[in-house]
């Protein structure tokens, strides 16, 4: 987890912020697929706006990545201190985990339906999008099932990093009470009490 914050803080950041200032975003060594592109018989410019829009949305799902990530670790930091589920009740850790997984799932997703060129199989030009951002519609979107469960998001995030001991947003009706867990199911937990 900690790679993956730092990898997202190095290289994921710097790859994107120099694409959308227009660089080559490769480390100043080697060549890239445009050094030889020509398109209607010119040679093709190092950067175009297109890969500068690409990296200005690729900067958002960088930083959105690194916040997720940050969730997980300090999720997993409050687990491996308390070594059960005392601070971080099941319910609230599952939860947070699909909603997470779900809202980069719907990002990726969002954006390749977008990207998509559709147009280069027949269908109508206006289907290949020139903007980057013509595409954020689409990923919002596919990001609207997470709209009610996003107060609860933030407010769950916010406890994780300013609480101690957590103070989950949870109703307390579907919080664990006691040594029952709200997964097991009533004939699980009338057996084990029979």
């Amino acid at each position: 987890m900690m790679f993956s914050i730092f990898w997202g803080c190095t290289v994921g950041l710097y790859m994107n912020i120099d694409m959308f200032a227009g660089g080559r975003a490769n480390f100043g060594i080697g060549r890239l697929m445009w050094d030889n592109l020509y398109e209607y018989g010119e040679h093709a410019p190092a950067a175009t706006p297109f890969y500068q829009w690409i990296g200005s949305i690729l900067l958002f799902g960088t930083f959105f990545q690194i916040t997720l990530d940050a969730i997980t670790l300090r999720m997993l930091m409050i687990l491996e201190k308390t070594g059960d589920n005392s601070e971080l009740n099941w319910h609230d850790q599952h939860k947070m985990a699909v909603l997470m997984y779900f809202a980069q799932a719907a990002f990726i997703t969002g954006a390749f339906v977008a990207f998509f060129p559709y147009c280069v199989f027949g269908w109508a030009e206006w289907t290949c999008i020139d903007n980057v951002y013509m595409a954020l519609p689409i990923v919002a979107l596919f990001e609207l099932p997470l709209m009610p469960h996003a107060l609860w998001m933030g407010k769950f995030a916010m406890a994780l990093f300013l609480t101690s001991p957590l103070d989950t947003p949870t109703p307390e009706h579907l919080r664990m009470a006691g040594a029952k867990d709200i997964t097991i199911s009533k004939a699980t937990q009338f057996a084990a009490e029979a």
